[in-house]
């Protein structure tokens, strides 16, 4: 079962949005829905797609009027983008709620039905009263070639499920502050996308935050690929979608540093260093990092390396695509300093009469921030 809480964030849950399929509120009312073929729900792929489309708020103008094939209740039928104005027109994030509910304007609901109607209509969604499906695949291409993201990558594979490729694909996009979705899998062959926007540990063991597109309902922590919420269990990722970029192209390489002591070593300038340049960023609280490079012909070799660092680190960044992953994680540098303890500053000599209540301040120098001095006193 997923955890509502794990030990260790190393990235805290990116989306704050908990959005469904259909209506909001009691009594009923139409909301994600709301432009759909009767009313049918706007299956899981869209209200994944529409999710990270509102992270981003991207894009920032209209997406134009597009046609495109759907199936409702098994018949093929076209069906036309809507924008945010019925006509191909701008999204207006800012009437979007990340919760919606029953008291939530029409105006509110039918902007985000607008959203979560067009992600269906352009991945070609096949409508029905019992539920309603589409590939991640088409996901990938539709966000670059309808709503303007400037890089978005679809890869699967067994690996996913049963290698390494999973955590390459996910941590990096997620250090960068990058979610990504994922298409995962039952043994009854039940399928479902949802979104993948944290990492961290239980102890010793990774867990993902996941939002499973319910609405909130299941959102948690999960062992990867093991989702194993009460409805349905699933237990394979077969696809992800990822790399998702508002600007620019690239493959990410991502790490953390950590001072001698094995903290995290916040502030720290990290440099990545191919044979046509170099690209860098500095670490977060949790010391992480994460740069995004260029996407190679076929594949560069980069050295990371930071100031203090005992020794560079050596990679290797491919291309992404159909089967494979270009993205570098765990690229982890370890400073070869010593933390320095804090020392006190001298306060001098305080005088008190029996009785008497004083308040004064003790301060310490510290060499290394990151470190918090403690005090301890005695008196007579």
């Amino acid at each position: 079962m997923g955890t509502p809480s794990i030990n260790d964030e190393r990235v805290n849950p990116l989306v704050a949005s908990r959005w469904n399929q259909d209506t909001v509120g009691y009594p009923r009312v139409l909301c994600y829905n709301y432009y759909t073929p009767k009313n049918y729900v706007s299956g899981c792929v869209a209200t994944a797609m529409a999710q990270v489309i509102r992270y981003w708020q991207h894009p920032t103008t209209g997406i134009g009027v597009y046609s495109h094939d759907i199936v409702v209740d098994g018949v093929g039928q076209s069906a036309n983008t809507r924008g945010g104005d019925g006509a191909g027109g701008a999204y207006n994030w800012s009437i979007m709620p990340l919760t919606p509910n029953g008291s939530t304007p029409e105006a509110s609901r039918q902007m985000i039905g607008a959203l979560l109607y067009d992600c269906g209509v352009t991945v070609e969604m096949s409508y029905s009263s019992s539920g309603s499906g589409a590939s991640t695949y088409d996901t990938s291409i539709r966000l670059k070639d309808r709503f303007g993201y400037a890089n978005s990558v679809y890869t699967q594979g067994t690996e996913l499920t049963t290698g390494g490729l999973l955590n390459r694909i996910v941590n990096p996009n997620l250090d960068l502050g990058c979610p990504t979705i994922l298409s995962i899998r039952n043994d009854k062959n039940q399928g479902h996308a949802i979104i993948a926007d944290g990492y961290g540990y239980n102890s010793s063991t990774m867990y993902h935050h996941l939002n499973m597109g319910w609405g909130g309902s299941q959102d948690a922590w999960y062992n990867l690929p093991n989702v194993d919420e009460p409805n349905y269990g699933f237990s394979k990722v077969q696809a992800a979608v990822y790399n998702i970029f508002v600007s620019g192209t690239g493959e990410i390489i991502s790490g953390r540093v950590l001072n001698h002591d094995g903290t995290p070593a916040q502030g720290i300038n990290v440099t990545a260093t191919s044979a046509s340049g170099s690209w860098s960023d500095a670490t977060n609280d949790k010391g992480i990092y994460a740069i995004k490079v260029p996407v190679p012909a076929s594949s560069a070799s980069y050295s990371v390396s930071c100031a203090g660092a005992a020794a560079p680190v050596s990679v290797q960044v491919g291309r992404s695509g159909f089967s494979s992953c270009g993205n570098v994680w765990g690229a982890d540098l370890s400073l070869n300093t010593p933390n320095t303890p804090p020392s006190l500053n001298p306060i001098g000599n305080i005088t008190i009469q029996a009785g008497q209540t004083i308040t004064f301040t003790i301060d310490a120098t510290d060499p290394d921030p990151a470190q918090t001095p403690e005090f301890s006193a005695t008196g007579e």
